[in-house]
């Protein structure tokens, strides 16, 4: 009488075939995938020139540093470099700016600890942009015609109390 069932000897081959497909599968999805990878680091676009970056390094004579700025009547400036005479302008960043604070005219040269009288004071949350005028008002660029400014949040958004924790 003759079986349909497989024989001990027929079933360790179909499984051999079957462990095989698998490992086939398995070297032809790695090598698939490394190309895949491969082709991605190679299309990597390569860096704008520096002028062209966002924050190039200044090159036009003119640099601000500013540090924390905290809620108050008053901003410092840390450091101001001019290359010929200028004012440093306080703006609240909003949906209307306005300037609320402006050094006097400073000579061309390096300023340390610019102190500005601000007016509406500004508070927590707010934003500022501290950037250079020149004697007829104008907003000083760079050597990209960008405008030499900085912008900065005002105080820590967040704070906690002392016993919250």
């Amino acid at each position: 009488m003759k079986t349909t069932c497989p024989t001990k000897n027929q079933r360790g081959n179909m499984m051999l075939i079957v462990l095989f497909v698998i490992a086939l599968i398995a070297v032809i999805v790695f090598f698939v995938a490394r190309q895949q990878s491969a082709k991605m680091v190679t299309a990597l676009p390569t860096l704008p020139p520096v002028s062209d970056r966002t924050n190039p390094i200044p090159t036009s004579g003119y640099a601000l540093s500013v540090g924390d700025v905290n809620p108050g009547n008053s901003l410092v400036v840390d450091l101001v470099e001019l290359s010929q005479s200028a004012s440093v302008v306080v703006v609240l960043d909003s949906a209307n700016p306005q300037t609320i604070g402006k050094s006097t005219l400073l000579a061309a040269g390096s300023h340390n600890s610019v102190t500005i009288a601000l007016s509406p004071a500004i508070k927590d949350g707010d934003v500022v942009i501290v950037k250079l005028m020149d004697a007829n008002g104008k907003t000083i660029v760079n050597a990209s015609n960008l405008p030499v400014q900085v912008k900065k949040n005002v105080g820590k958004l967040m704070t906690h109390y002392s016993n919250e924790y």
